[in-house]
């Protein structure tokens, strides 16, 4: 393997911008061996065109520093547009605020958080696979459970990168590798139905060229519902206008504020937030977990 290149970078994001608790969502969720947290810093390999890659990624003014370690020093542009998709440093969010800022539910909320953003997708097969694990389930469970498909199917990383940060051992396993397991194996640490959900989420991706498919095809996929779709038209297509009327932290957190607790009771209230769902969501979810 040819010697790895590092690279320093600053993502200068749309203000304002909320680099540290889009950080602590991130490094909450972290699987291990492939992503580190310890509070300030994010560690994460990297599955690129030329080879595996390693980022390091702390907030700071006005954005994001990042610093990359790579097989191929070509990788670096792909290697950077995904992390700006998934630190979501584009998106212009004041329109969202104002929007929200007037309402009475939310506005206050809106104020203590300015800058909050959505998590986008490293890579949409990753999130989708992922997603599907996370299907009610906690979220230390779901990183176990990740855990073990990553040491089941990842691609441990070179010594010279592995030696880059501690902890980052393997990069996650790519959609036709997931795919390849056996749903009743002992690889997928899950319900029988999630496993064979997860394993035909992974072909699909796999056969549209591992890119995510359309949200139809999706629905037709076993086990996957419209929460599971809309959290990937939330992530992965940075969809400004998504609610999730069916989670549980999200229905929680509009009962506690008197909202009837039915399904169509909280996507009633949430209509009044459109175009800005997506926002109004995380604010719910933030304000409901005391971040």
């Amino acid at each position: 393997m040819p010697r790895p290149t590092t690279s320093r970078h600053h993502l200068a994001a749309q203000p304002p911008y909320d680099g540290p608790r889009l950080l602590a969502f991130v490094g909450a969720h972290a699987v291990p061996g492939v992503e580190v947290w310890d509070g300030v810093r994010w560690g994460r390999t990297l599955r690129l065109p030329g080879g595996p890659g390693v980022a390091q990624v702390e907030a700071a003014p006005g954005g994001v520093d990042v610093e990359l370690t790579l097989t191929d020093p070509a990788d670096e542009e792909p290697a950077l547009r995904r992390l700006r998709h998934l630190l979501d440093v584009d998106r212009d969010v004041r329109p969202a605020e104002r929007h929200l800022g007037a309402d009475p539910l939310l506005g206050p909320v809106v104020a203590r958080r300015p800058g909050l953003r959505a998590p986008g997708s490293l890579d949409d097969g990753e999130t989708l696979v992922r997603i599907v694990i996370g299907q009610q389930v906690s979220l230390g469970g779901a990183r176990t459970v990740a855990g073990r498909l990553v040491a089941a199917a990842g691609t441990p990383l070179p010594a010279a990168l592995a030696a880059v940060h501690p902890g980052l051992t393997t990069t996650f396993p790519a959609p036709a590798a997931v795919a390849a397991l056996d749903p009743a194996g002992g690889d997928l640490a899950m319900p029988r139905a999630r496993a064979r959900a997860v394993v035909a989420c992974a072909a699909a991706v796999r056969d549209h060229g591992d890119r995510l498919p359309d949200r139809a095809t999706l629905l037709a996929l076993p086990g996957v519902g419209p929460w599971t779709a809309d959290s990937c038209d939330l992530r992965c297509r940075a969809d400004p206008d998504v609610f999730l009327p069916t989670d549980l932290a999200a229905r929680r957190a509009l009962v506690a504020a008197g909202v009837v607790d039915t399904p169509a009771a909280v996507a009633a209230a949430a209509a009044a937030w459109a175009p800005h769902r997506s926002t109004a969501l995380l604010h719910v979810w933030a304000e409901y977990l005391g971040l």
